[in-house]
């Protein structure tokens, strides 16, 4: 699925949003959501929590990629 967005993105030429505006989402987070091709925030939105938590490795007590999820919705 990541994969599939990345070709879309790239494709599409979609401009990158700053994904560090998504409360607790800092630049090492945002760097390895974008080397991972997630770099809007409709692509970040269309994660699972799991999937986030993959690219990022963020721990429990770091974040809840829920809210990230949920912000991205709100600002896509």
């Amino acid at each position: 699925e990541i994969a599939t967005e990345v070709v879309d993105d790239v494709t599409n030429n979609v401009t990158a949003d700053d994904l560090t505006a998504i409360n607790r989402i800092g630049p090492t987070f945002a760097k390895r959501l974008q080397k991972a091709g997630i770099t809007t925030y409709q692509a970040l939105a269309g994660l699972t929590a799991e999937q986030i938590k993959e690219i990022t490795h963020v721990a429990e007590w770091q974040a809840d990629p829920n809210e990230w999820i949920a912000a991205a919705k709100a600002m896509s």
